[in-house]
């Protein structure tokens, strides 16, 4: 009898540490069906100047926006470097019911961020473009330029849609270093067509370092709009294969490519590839938009997806084995 009271307590305990209400994706192909977005409970996508890591504000030096060309255009009546940027508002594509949402700015397709001197990583399928023309991923990277503090100070003024940035914070792609999009796989690495200068590689872990339900945050652009940060996310584990990690980020298109990063290094340990769906709910009687209330519990949603940074060959050496941290795994409140 006792012996089986033994047992049963440690089932219990087992099962608090990881809570069973978190449906965990065990493989990618349940969720590989391109990018989407989602809310875990409270919103904690912030700009970086309301975020009080401070951590997290030098790592966003090293993220960039991946922009079509299109958007940027040089004034012959100018004789500096800078480029004329036109973005758009939140309301053009998504209009949001909360009106104070729908004034925020976009113009971004992508997230990205340094992990060489002149090699950016991103994720691969923010380079596919094989169900319109069919081009390839360097002729999509050739269409798209890559542009460094992407944020609100980049426009005129708070009324304006249009920036000034100047050509020395745009990059174009040199080449394709490393593609790989397939259920297994979703990164590419960039070589940029000149160094970066003044900002560094960021440094990266193996996740296999963290625990269940470690800190995470990311940052890149959520629906376009500059730059944000998704704080207080948390890690699972990984996917069986090893290539995915199973979290859960407050993220939206456009958050893709952005890197995944441990907040007790602030190292990063993954690529943001997929969320899950059903953050934006149409308010049809209003026709906007409405943040969905479905995940306030995070643990009867399952979770989004990043892709292994210690995965990919050209980064293995690069790439950190073990912080030396101690860590412990949360558990249920």
């Amino acid at each position: 009898m006792n012996k089986i009271y033994t047992l049963l307590i440690a089932a219990t305990l087992f099962s608090c540490v990881k809570d069973p209400r978190v449906n965990v994706v065990k493989t990618k192909k349940a969720c590989f069906q391109g990018p989407s977005a989602i809310i875990y409970g409270a919103n904690n996508i912030n700009k970086l100047s309301d975020v009080e890591d401070r951590d997290l504000q030098d790592i966003s030096k090293s993220v960039a926006a991946i922009v079509s060309k299109k958007r940027l255009f040089k004034d012959s009546n100018r004789s500096d470097d800078e480029l004329t940027f036109f973005g758009t508002r939140l309301a053009h594509g998504d209009l949001m019911c909360d009106s104070s949402l729908n004034s925020q700015r976009t113009g971004a397709r992508c997230s990205s961020f340094l992990v060489g001197p002149d090699v950016i990583a991103t994720a691969a399928h923010c380079l596919d473009d094989s169900k319109n023309e069919g081009l390839s991923p360097i002729e999509v990277c050739n269409k798209n330029r890559i542009i460094f503090d992407f944020d609100e100070s980049r426009f005129l003024n708070d009324h304006s849609n249009n920036g000034r940035i100047s050509e020395s914070d745009i990059f174009k792609c040199e080449k394709i270093i490393d593609y790989k999009l397939d259920d297994d796989h979703d990164y590419a690495l960039i070589k940029l067509d000149r160094v970066v200068e003044g900002r560094q590689a960021l440094k990266m872990l193996d996740p296999v370092d963290l625990s269940y339900g470690s800190e995470i945050s990311t940052i890149g652009f959520p629906q376009g709009i500059v730059m944000r940060a998704s704080t207080e996310g948390k890690y699972y584990e990984l996917s069986t294969n090893k290539n995915w990690l199973n979290t859960q980020l407050d993220t939206f298109s456009g958050n893709s490519g952005g890197p995944i990063i441990d907040i007790l290094t602030n190292m990063v340990v993954g690529i943001h590839t997929h969320g899950e769906e059903g953050a934006l709910e149409l308010n049809k009687s209003k026709g906007c938009f409405e943040y969905s209330k479905r995940c306030l519990d995070p643990r009867d949603c399952n979770t989004s997806a990043g892709f292994n940074i210690a995965k990919i060959p050209y980064l293995k050496d690069l790439v950190t084995q073990t912080s030396g941290l101690e860590r412990e795994e949360i558990g249920c409140d």
